[in-house]
């Protein structure tokens, strides 16, 4: 029999529930605490959700809860919040979230790590079509996720892309963040500027009044940066741009962004977004007009994103996100490891998602999300 929202999975230590659609919002306290104690990013933590989640209702909202102690009263121990299309007659479910971005199924201990991916095998089987999970951009390695993987017989694990990191060490100077050549050329760029007359203003703000009166300027540098690389923008899409507007401005309101606006003779020439990921700097968004290619005005930017983290108190590093661009690979950097997993409930379905995907691989532009664009070079 099918899980209807509010059924329960009875296991071994703990019960399981499937929440569907809006019910899983009066979760979001629960769901944050639970987040917090598994160290969950912050693209996996119930706020960036929620506010994706708002802007998408074509998804519907699939949770499967794991608690422990007395039945449905106990503490919440492990979560993951995903989302479901119906589309022709398979149910598809993923990441409810931006693909690119962290996921993360959140057990508090062990114990909460098998049972989550039983409780998630069981509510697969007990769907009422045929389904495919695809869950992108899991950390790697990833405990619920093997043992996920370990008991969904036609299923498949493949590696995911890196986020170059920089992870300051005590005692080490910023040239150790900061490459000789990175150093050069924004020396070469300051020189270039002054030259030409042009007054420089770098500038950092976290009120959430002037992030959000800066989100026009700093989204239309973004559109037409993007144009000009890839020759298309998320932002074409008005779901994509209205998103990207409402998870910047809830995240400010929470106190977790920072922004970097570089002006040359007042106009925007780049911009770095970046969100307070726990101790993380993490660059979710940046840009170089191309108005104010001729200045590098990217490759200064993106060397103060590092000088400031390295001088906050608050931050340890940055996380430039997914991608390997050469100025993300500058400095002392290490790379996070990401996975997909991948499972279908029958071959059949599994062979037929297939030969969709063929069909469409030639028709496909190139891959753009929810306005999360990966930064291109500057």
């Amino acid at each position: 029999m099918a899980l209807s929202d509010g059924d329960s999975i009875l296991l071994a230590d703990s019960t399981a529930v499937v929440v569907h659609g809006a019910r899983l919002a009066t979760y979001g306290a629960e769901l944050d605490n639970l987040f917090d104690r598994a160290d969950a990013p912050l693209a996996a933590r119930w706020p960036s959700l929620d506010t994706w989640l708002r802007h998408h209702p074509q998804d519907e909202p699939w949770a499967v809860l794991v608690r422990r102690g007395a039945r449905l009263g106990g503490e919440l121990a492990g979560a993951a919040v995903l989302a479901r299309q119906l589309r022709l007659g398979c149910w598809k479910l993923g990441p409810a979230g931006v693909e690119g971005e962290p996921v993360c199924l959140a057990a508090a201990d062990p114990p909460a790590t098998t049972a989550l991916a039983t409780a998630i095998r069981h509510a697969l089987g007990q769907l009422d079509r045929p389904w495919l999970l695809r869950l992108t951009d899991l950390p790697d390695p990833d405990p619920v996720a093997t043992a996920l993987l370990a008991g969904l017989p036609i299923s498949a694990r493949q590696p995911g892309p890196d986020a170059p990191q920089l992870r300051f060490v005590p005692g080490q100077p910023l040239t150790a963040y900061l490459s000789r050549n990175t150093r050069a050329a924004v020396a070469k760029a300051r020189n270039r500027i002054g030259g030409d007359g042009l007054t420089a203003d770098i500038a950092w703000t976290a009120a959430p009044g002037e992030v959000a009166a800066a989100l026009p300027e700093v989204m239309d540098v973004h559109r037409r940066r993007s144009i000009q690389v890839h020759g298309s923008s998320a932002f074409n899409d008005p779901v994509a741009a209205v998103y990207f507007d409402a998870v910047v401005r809830r995240h400010a309101s929470a106190g977790n962004v920072r922004l970097l606006t570089l002006r040359l003779d007042r106009a925007l020439a780049a911009f770095a977004l970046c969100l307070l990921d726990r101790d993380m700097l993490w660059v979710y968004a940046n840009m170089v007009s191309p108005d104010w290619l001729r200045y590098s005005a990217g490759t200064i930017s993106n060397a103060e994103v590092v000088r400031w983290a390295y001088t906050a108190p608050e931050t340890t590093g940055v996380d430039w996100g997914t991608g390997l661009q050469r100025y993300k690979l500058s400095g002392a950097v290490t790379l996070r490891p990401s996975q997909h997993l991948y499972a279908w409930s029958s071959r059949g379905v599994r062979l037929s998602a297939a030969a969709r995907r063929l069909l469409t691989r030639n028709r496909t532009p190139r891959s753009k999300v929810d306005g999360h664009v990966p930064a291109p070079e500057h």
